[in-house]
């Protein structure tokens, strides 16, 4: 058995709707936040690991990817790679920098 609705209710479904607002309204971001730094970050310079780190040189890469390594070994989020990457452009594992793409020959070709 088929159940019809109401002649009144049938032609109001398409016709009764609205159009959504596209204007896009910039909200406030909310408050400042509880907790500001006092100081900033010093991580321990006598520390093995940092001197290692720090040891470590940036080699043929661009000026975006330099300034990124050197904010990551500035505030200990540079992590040193165990075991070596692949190249990009020769497909060796031949890459022992971390977070760099090409091995040290091939990026001194591309410079």
């Amino acid at each position: 058995i088929a159940v019809r609705r109401p002649a009144t209710m049938e032609g109001t479904r398409q016709k009764g709707r609205k159009k959504l607002d596209t204007k896009v309204t910039k909200k406030a971001k909310g408050h400042a936040p509880s907790h500001q730094n006092g100081f900033a970050f010093q991580h321990n310079p006598n520390s093995k690991l940092t001197k290692k780190i720090l040891a470590m040189p940036n080699e043929g890469l661009c000026r975006r990817c330099t300034e990124k390594i050197e904010w990551r070994k500035k505030y200990r989020k540079y992590k040193p790679l165990r075991v070596p990457g692949s190249c990009n452009y020769c497909r060796k594992k031949a890459v022992t920098a971390a977070y760099h793409v090409a091995c040290r020959p091939c990026a001194q070709d591309k410079a």
